[in-house]
């Protein structure tokens, strides 16, 4: 084998193992159902009203739509979302949620520009880790 052979072939090995590394690191479109079903619920609504309106009151309503969409805590990694989930859980329940969002966090994707309804991204769960260390410091907890 030539030297030139030699180089691609151990830069071919290197790419290979370097993309099996990552596999399974922020490259999983994580998708809640109960968030997906808000999410396409909302632009559904969005189609049938919003859209039949001139470009500003569409844009408005629209607004507007997002805003009664947060305020009912389906949207992940909001805080409204954490005061509805997670402030009234147990801080036991709480400790055992942490490991599985942490989990999640790896598995998921940060912010695709293809993101699909009712997709979590990372930094969703890393939000909703947040939440819950507040959570803690508010009641004294230490973890």
């Amino acid at each position: 084998m030539t030297r030139l052979t030699l180089v691609s072939a151990a830069v071919v090995a290197m790419l290979a193992l370097a993309s099996t590394a990552k596999a399974g690191v922020f490259d999983e479109a994580i998708i809640d159902e109960d968030y997906q079903q808000a999410e396409l619920a909302l632009q559904k609504k969005n189609e049938e009203t919003c859209r039949k309106k001139s470009v500003r009151k569409g844009l408005s309503c629209f607004k507007d739509l997002q805003k009664e969409f947060k305020a009912s805590g389906k949207r992940r990694g909001s805080t409204e979302y954490c005061k509805i989930h997670y402030l009234p859980m147990e801080t036991k329940a709480l400790k055992r949620k942490l490991p599985e969002l942490a989990t999640l966090k790896k598995k998921a994707r940060h912010s695709p520009d293809n993101r699909q309804p009712g997709e979590v991204t990372a930094d969703d769960f890393d939000q909703e880790m947040q939440c819950i260390f507040q959570i803690f410091e508010k009641r004294g907890v230490r973890y």
